[in-house]
């Protein structure tokens, strides 16, 4: 009995910093209960991120007369599978918001943790799941299933980079640089000048933006 009490103060306590209320809040615990979950369990982390995209989906839909109607429809879309990620394995709902919750919802998300860890308001133990969003949202990377052994060491790694002094920096940094892979692939193919090689360590020169990019690419 104490472990549950003592596990239902840190779910509250981890609810809370994320801002996880009502009807929202009490789907979760259950979820987590019935499945054996604890608090710092990995699948409680991704869980309550889907509750939190589920709310970022809300607020897009709540601001739809200052959206575009693109932008405003790809948000409706998003809804139902962010719901239904409280009810799915952790690993399906993941893939599933990845490929369907939507540029807004995503550049949204990614604001939403990056003000928490600013704030101060997140946990130690909860760097492992800022870490993992922030760079799977601001990134782009999906397919990140719980089941593979690399994600565990992946997320120790983004969590030892947001726990540094500059961790700012890099948030920003992410926010900014929306696709790493397609910048590396313009710029550091095979002979291009920005390539180069230095004791067998490869390199290249590319543009990282501390602001917005702007629209038009350097060549």
């Amino acid at each position: 009995m104490s472990t549950r009490v003592d596990q239902k103060l840190a779910f509250d306590r981890w609810c809370n910093a994320f801002e996880i209320e009502g009807e929202r809040r009490d789907r979760l615990w259950t979820i987590m209960v019935q499945n054996s979950l604890s608090p710092d369990d990995v699948n409680t982390y991704f869980l309550g991120a889907a509750g939190v995209l589920e709310k970022v989906a809300d607020l897009v839909l709540q601001a739809n007369e200052t959206l575009p109607a693109r932008i405003e429809e790809a948000s409706r879309q998003a809804v139902g599978p962010v719901a239904e990620a409280a009810t799915k394995r952790v690993a399906e709902a993941h893939a599933n918001l990845a490929e369907t919750m939507g540029e807004r919802v995503a550049d949204e998300a990614v604001k939403y943790f990056a003000a928490a860890l600013a704030s101060r308001k997140l946990q130690v133990s909860a760097s492992f799941l800022v870490g993992a969003l922030l760079l799977a949202l601001a990134v782009g990377w999906t397919g990140w299933f719980l089941g593979q052994a690399t994600l565990a060491g992946q997320a120790t790694e983004i969590a030892a980079i947001l726990s540094r002094p500059d961790r700012e920096e890099w948030v920003t940094l992410m926010r900014n640089n929306p696709n790493l892979t397609e910048t590396r692939n313009s710029y550091c193919k095979k002979g291009s000048t920005r390539a180069f090689e230095i004791q067998g360590r490869v390199g290249c020169t590319i543009p990282l933006w501390f602001d917005a990019a702007p629209k038009v690419a350097l060549k």
